[in-house]
């Protein structure tokens, strides 16, 4: 379930931050650990950070109930 904290904010993710993302998701789901936003635990929020993210969507998104990070992918050179 997504709790909304106000209205959200929205990030802008570089390539490196995904990247970054992507080398502890593995390790994190094998320990059965996950990420939380401080902001959101702050406020006694216990949703958590989701993305469902597929390697052909053209924008990426990692969220929680008080902020959406975007990274905007850009298609290849035709």
């Amino acid at each position: 379930m997504l709790t909304l904290i106000g209205g959200r904010q929205e990030i802008e993710l570089t390539r490196e931050d995904v990247e970054a993302l992507i080398r502890v998701e593995g390790p994190l789901k094998k320990m059965g650990l996950s990420l939380f936003c401080q902001r959101c635990h702050a406020f006694g929020n216990p949703d958590g950070v989701r993305a469902a993210n597929s390697p052909s969507d053209s924008q990426w998104m990692v969220e929680c109930g008080c902020t959406v990070r975007l990274h905007r992918r850009h298609a290849p050179p035709t």
